[in-house]
């Protein structure tokens, strides 16, 4: 019993396997699965719903400013796409992974604030 709970198993065989490949390519035993599931539990859970948010308030922040101050929206798309690809990090190692769930409400609500920016802007400038 102490074998089979101890032997790194592949993931790519089967489902019905023991262990799985970490990230950087390496077979970790059942115990190693245990420690590294019970450290995520740990992680405070990453919400979308926030991001998304943050994503929008940048955006209006954008659309708004941006015939005040036009130069300033090269540095601030630049600004984004470094949060959004440190975003990935942190998803991936500093926070525990949501569960799946629904989107068409995150969707709904997303298109409605697209065109409300988009109407606002209009009005603004």
């Amino acid at each position: 019993n102490k074998r089979v709970q101890d032997s790194p198993v592949s993931t790519r065989a089967s489902v019905a396997t023991v262990g799985q490949v970490d990230v950087v390519g390496q077979e970790l035993c059942r115990k190693d699965l245990i420690l590294r599931a019970l450290s995520e539990c740990a992680r405070k859970p990453f919400e979308p719903e926030s991001e998304l948010l943050e994503v929008q308030m940048s955006f209006l922040w954008l659309l708004l400013f941006s015939p005040i101050l036009p130069m300033g929206i090269l540095p601030t798309l630049l600004s984004q796409v470094v949060k959004m690809k440190t975003d990935i990090a942190k998803m991936l190692h500093a926070r525990r992974r949501p569960f799946p769930d629904d989107d068409s409400c995150l969707r709904s609500t997303q298109m409605a604030f697209v065109s409300a920016a988009a109407f606002g802007a209009v009005g603004w400038s």
